[in-house]
């Protein structure tokens, strides 16, 4: 017989005592022998202390107690599995980004507070601690991002970086060239920094061999190159709209004409600065003193309801065309159907080509009636075209002869001739090239050469409707 041992219960003595009133409750006693359970809503099921939807629950899919577990939904109690494309996560029936998203930050049911945002995953005040500043979810430097350079987007050209707020090429200068600032230039040509960093030219003046001297009133220019360094773009496609073409520059500032609206641009900082009332089809720059027209019928700017150019409205600072039309003494009739017309402006001209005919107008830094000179030509190259009815270049008149500078293809710009139809290489752009640039200008004045394109170019690596500048040097006389 088994011995149970001092002090051992056997079952006829758990029957003997409960009984008594100090018995023990046994796990199958109720506890609330007289108190039923909470009956639950129709369609829910006691679980627990609660009462759940069998049928949709994840911790309680089909039964209580069985969960779909992490990334499960329950869909007529059954467990579904739920697969979020990458970089998102399932929380609450919802595919959510935990590095953005302020209720689900960082992890699922985790929000963010009352005036907080989500950044990389943590809860952030929206407000930045100086001197940072807030480019879409993060606090970032705007002296020092190469990101963010100056302004948020603004992102530098590879192989640069970031300081005070300006890209900059590395310390060391080529020979010849010295740094000012971000750049490395020519003191003995730059007339922003001529002869000294920081000495800058006026408008009405150049940059020769480090001496600020009045510019010539001649016509003559030749573009000696057209460089990479020096650059800096925007985005504005909010602004204008998708691209047409239409660019000048403005003295401070430089237009550009899109679907929607002609804007202008601070020159330096690329800031918009006005936006014109109407969309300038035809406008160009004067590119000696930086003076802005646009093509006209009359005291209409060019546009969409005429193909008929007898005068020029000269364009004030703000974008607005003037009253008094500038009446040419020969007409041209443009063609808008057959998307080829060139507008090449340069010093005291602007030159249109259509096939094999020129107009060449001269005489647009005075009021007076300009001259007209109708002249065959070769046509024009092959060239880059524009989402509109032309394409703009630059004039250049080198050794008494018109040369017609334009984009040929993603990887040059080149001027071809106007008598004789002779092309030469101006500069090349190997690997992404220029893009789908079919529109630039120069302002002889700054040192610069002013451009768009919206696929990437060696300006932008992205997509966006872009205007930027980058470093030039010219020959004046």
């Amino acid at each position: 017989m088994l011995s149970l041992g001092c002090g051992a219960r056997t079952v006829a003595d758990d029957y003997r005592d409960a009984g008594r009133p100090d018995a023990p409750v046994t796990p199958d006693a109720p506890i609330f022998p007289d108190r039923e359970p909470p009956t639950c809503p129709p369609g829910l099921a006691r679980c627990g202390d609660g009462c759940v939807s069998l049928e949709a629950d994840p911790a309680h899919c089909g039964g209580c107690g069985l969960s779909c577990g992490p990334g499960g939904m329950c869909v007529g109690g059954s467990c579904v599995s739920v697969a979020c494309a990458s970089p998102l996560d399932f929380c609450d029936g919802e595919c959510v980004n935990l590095q953005t998203d302020p209720t689900h930050c960082g992890d699922c049911g985790r929000a963010c507070g009352p005036g907080e945002l989500c950044s990389g995953g943590f809860c952030a005040s929206a407000a930045c601690p100086p001197p940072l500043a807030r480019c879409g979810g993060d606090c970032v430097d705007l002296r020092a991002d190469p990101t963010h350079c100056g302004d948020c987007g603004a992102r530098c050209l590879p192989g640069r970086t970031c300081r005070d707020g300006a890209c900059v090429e590395p310390r060391e200068c080529p020979t010849g060239l010295t740094r000012c600032g971000r750049d490395c230039v020519d003191l003995g040509r730059d007339p922003r920094n001529c002869g000294a960093c920081g000495r800058g030219c006026s408008v009405r003046e150049a940059c020769n061999f480090g001496r600020c001297v009045p510019a010539p009133e001649s016509s003559s220019m030749r573009i000696d190159a057209l460089l990479t360094s020096g650059c800096r773009v925007a985005e504005h496609e909010r602004v204008t709209g998708d691209d047409r073409g239409g660019i000048a520059f403005a003295g401070s500032r430089v237009f550009y004409t899109g679907d929607t609206a002609t804007v202008g641009f601070d020159a330096n900082s690329l800031a918009v600065v006005a936006t014109a009332p109407r969309r300038l089809d035809g406008i160009f720059g004067e590119v000696s003193r930086g003076l802005p027209f646009t093509l006209a019928s009359n005291t209409t700017p060019f546009g969409e309801s005429t193909s008929i150019v007898d005068a020029l409205l000269q364009v004030s600072p703000d974008g607005t065309p003037g009253r008094t039309p500038i009446p040419l003494r020969t007409t041209a009739f443009l063609d808008r159907n057959v998307n080829e017309v060139g507008v090449f402006a340069g010093p005291l001209q602007v030159v249109l080509t259509q096939g094999p005919r020129a107009w060449i107008i001269d005489g647009t830094m005075s009021l007076a009636s300009p001259a007209v000179t109708v002249v065959a030509i070769p046509p024009v190259g092959p060239h880059a075209p524009c989402e509109s009815w032309a394409f703009w270049g630059v004039a250049e008149l080198i050794d008494g002869q018109l040369w017609l500078a334009y984009v040929r293809d993603p990887g040059s710009i080149v001027r071809q001739n106007l008598r004789t139809g002779a092309i030469m290489e101006v500069a090349s752009f190997p690997g992404e090239g220029l893009g789908d640039m079919c529109s630039f200008t120069v302002a002889p004045a700054l040192g610069r050469w002013y451009f768009h394109h919206e696929s990437p170019s060696f300006a932008r690596r992205d997509f966006g409707e872009t205007i930027g500048y980058c470093d030039a040097r010219f020959t004046l006389w």
